[in-house]
């Protein structure tokens, strides 16, 4: 009797597909823990409040003139947002109620994140802060913060000697 090689169920690649893959495994559970840290839980921007970490996603682009700080806000009424500024940071702080309706629910799973959340940001010292905008729509706080011209460097040559 000849030897045939693997069986017709390793040829068509069942035992590849299914053989344990410890390296493969710990490699996928490594990135899933990196990209949990970094999505808000642990961030270095994020700050928790009394032992709760709600860390809002948020957005920074960058103009000549301004630079525009956009914050999600989903459930959040607007009256529970505060914005400040001084010494080149911007402060949003606020809360997210728990429902009153759902507090004497009892939860198998609940994704959703609730309680006071503070970010702090740090613009830098050249902002006209008496400009400053906000604006709150759909869940978005949008600020707007204008770059003081009285600071704007200049461009000139400088001779070699």
């Amino acid at each position: 009797m000849a030897d045939q090689g693997p069986p017709l169920w390793y040829r068509r690649g069942w035992a590849r597909r299914h053989a344990p893959r410890p390296l493969v495994d710990l490699r996928q559970k490594m990135t899933q823990m990196v990209e949990d840290y970094w999505r808000g839980y642990g961030s270095p921007t994020a700050r928790p409040v009394s032992g709760i970490d709600m860390s809002p996603q948020i957005d920074v682009a960058e103009k000549d003139d301004s630079v525009t700080i956009s914050i999600e806000f989903p459930g959040v009424p607007e009256d529970q947002i505060d914005v400040a500024f001084s010494g080149g940071i911007l402060s949003i702080s606020g809360e997210k109620e728990f429902p009153p309706d759902a507090k004497d629910q009892h939860y198998a799973l609940t994704e959703r994140e609730f309680g006071r959340f503070e970010r702090s940001i740090a613009i830098g010292p050249s902002i006209a802060d008496r400009r400053i905008k906000a604006t709150f729509r759909h869940g978005t706080l949008k600020v707007v913060l204008p770059k003081s011209t009285a600071d704007k460097p200049t461009a000139r040559g400088i001779p070699i000697r």
